[in-house]
């Protein structure tokens, strides 16, 4: 195998996939949700602090991305135009390369013209990469170079007043031992951020256990289960009481009897 390749094959395998604060940098925004009509122009900027005792180059580039299972903030990305009818056309930033002293600030500016025929909700990130640092590491009988780089992100979830539908039913319970299971089934054509929370009613209309709250995120489409741990016992069970706080939505409610 060639040298470059080894190293960039190695390179690839520390390069954190997703969303956290292993990178060198901060930024002011972690998501922003974008509502405005089709057809609008809408504008803004991310602030980017190189948080290092060192210099640092940072590189900026989009992808979409969704979410998938277990449904609990995992998501995928993608090269642009993927899912979103020519999104690279239409959402742009400036500039797509940072030279940033230690401590230093400086504003990645971005800019959507929402397509007035939009056919549904588009979902992009705008990732930040730095290098962490390198060393050598040694394949055989050959030493090559080890690139890390590490990144972070603002998500974009760009849902047009006029196009976004919340739709998502609550639509079964099962009780396992001390662990409610709620299906969900998502009708709406934007992704679902929400909060799950349960009431567990015994005889008598009684409360006999109650959830924490349990996030949940789903891509339109998804009909999922979502585990919930309960506190209190559930020896007499017989229904239960559902919330669903939807981030952008009307909370959703229903009773259900419990299955077994």
């Amino acid at each position: 195998m060639k040298r470059w390749l080894q190293g960039w094959l190695l390179g690839m395998l520390v390069l954190s996939p997703i969303l956290g604060n292993s990178a060198f940098v901060n930024l002011d925004k972690v998501k922003v949700r974008i509502t405005q009509p089709r057809g609008s122009d809408v504008a803004g900027f991310v602030v980017v602090e190189n948080r290092e005792d060192r210099p640092v180059v940072v590189k900026v580039y989009a992808m979409e991305w969704k979410y998938v299972p277990p449904y609990d903030g995992a998501k995928e990305f993608y090269p642009l135009d993927t899912t979103c009818p020519h999104i690279s056309e239409w959402f742009r930033f400036s500039p797509t390369e940072l030279h940033l002293d230690p401590g230093e600030k400086a504003l990645v500016h971005y800019r959507a013209n929402i397509p007035p025929d939009l056919p549904r909700p588009c979902y992009l990130v705008l990732f930040f990469e730095t290098e962490a640092g390198g060393g050598e590491s040694v394949i055989g009988k050959e030493r090559i170079g080890l690139q890390l780089l590490t990144r972070v992100g603002t998500l974009f979830l760009i849902e047009p007043s006029d196009l976004v539908v919340n739709d998502v039913d609550i639509a079964e319970a099962k009780l396992e031992g001390n662990k409610l299971k709620i299906r969900l089934v998502q009708r709406g054509n934007c992704a679902l951020i929400g909060k799950l929370s349960a009431f567990v009613m015994g005889e008598g209309e009684m409360l006999i256990a109650r959830s924490k709250h349990t996030s949940v995120y789903a891509p339109p489409g998804a009909d999922l289960w979502v585990p919930v741990e309960l506190q209190g016992e559930t020896a007499g069970a017989r229904s239960v009481m559902i919330t669903l706080q939807v981030e952008g939505g009307s909370p959703v409610s229903k009773e259900l009897p419990l299955r077994f």
